[in-house]
């Protein structure tokens, strides 16, 4: 039934609502246009620091290891603190982009690469020309997703959520999220939260 959004306005002059107390974050955040007074004390400044100069020094040591980069990359921006590694993480893109790619039956490893380079693209306008045929090695001579991917948990939920950047006129994206949806749904109310837990750790 329809109900006007006008219906669902009530007022809250009379009602008080308790306040939560946070703790500020550290990470400043960037979705905010007006300042506000988020004081940190100096040892937590060093601590922030050298959180920063570490996750910097990964980079280096993932060096000629595309996988181990981008699941660098997947960590740094699910956990929202991206902004502070731009240039970091446009550089790794760069070269993982102009690198002759040869983890082409690791299917996390495709499908993330797959993510990475076209969301870059769309939103920074990097120009990364990423095709979906670097899917086809998975595909069976029907041109049907292959079903020993079941099997690949970790890496049928990267298929899962790259396919949703898919563009108009690509026909793989919803085919992957067709049979990603068939084959996941059945089983997430049968694995406990520890495995999938496990299952991201082991992707890396």
């Amino acid at each position: 039934m329809y109900v006007p959004a006008s219906a669902l306005i009530t007022t809250t002059a009379n009602v008080n609502h308790p306040r939560a107390r946070f703790h500020p974050s550290i990470w400043r955040d960037p979705f905010l246009s007006f300042p506000f007074d988020c004081t940190v004390d100096h040892a937590t400044q060093q601590e922030h620091q050298g959180l920063k100069q570490e996750v910097k020094e990964d980079f280096n040591l993932n060096e000629n290891k595309d996988f181990q980069k981008l699941c660098l990359i997947d960590d740094i921006q699910r956990l929202g603190v991206a902004d502070h590694f731009e240039k970091e993480i446009e550089d790794a893109l760069e070269e993982i982009y102009h690198n002759h790619y040869n983890d082409g039956s690791n299917l996390s490893s495709v499908a993330l690469r797959f993510w990475l380079l076209r969301q870059q693209g769309l939103l920074r306008q990097q120009g990364y020309k990423v095709l979906c045929d670097v899917f086809d090695n998975f595909k069976d001579e029907k041109g049907k997703f292959k079903i020993s991917l079941i099997n690949d948990i970790s890496g049928m939920l990267n298929l899962y959520e790259s396919a949703h950047l898919g563009i108009r006129g690509e026909n793989v994206p919803d085919e992957a999220i067709a049979f990603t949806k068939a084959h996941l749904e059945p089983i997430v109310t049968q694995v406990s939260p520890e495995c999938w837990t496990n299952v991201k750790v082991q992707s890396h």
